[in-house]
């Protein structure tokens, strides 16, 4: 839903925050310890700026929406430049 809260991933320090790339609208960069990046698009609103330090699970924007009114977030894990899975990062959840 629109407007609904962005969480950081984990704590680290705003290196990037700008419109400047049509195909994520509003975005934003935190660099992570052990040359981790987390990337949040399609942001409405901002609530950090650059060299922010931020700490895990704070609010750093909200949700925006694309031309189309279709309402995103676009959320992408880096290691050194290269995407990966975020799923691989998460703790093994045991299942009953």
């Amino acid at each position: 839903m629109e407007g609904q809260s962005v969480f950081a991933a984990a704590s680290g320090e705003v290196v990037y925050v700008d419109d400047d790339f049509e195909n994520y609208s509003k975005l934003i960069i935190i660099k992570h310890k052990n040359n981790y990046l987390s990337v949040y698009g399609f942001n409405k609103s901002i609530l950090v700026k650059q060299k922010d330090k931020v700490y895990k699970n704070q609010k750093i924007a909200t949700i925006g929406s694309l031309k189309n009114n279709a309402v995103k977030l676009y959320f992408e894990i880096r290691y050194k430049g290269e995407p990966v899975n975020p799923l691989n990062l998460l703790p093994n959840l045991k299942t009953q």
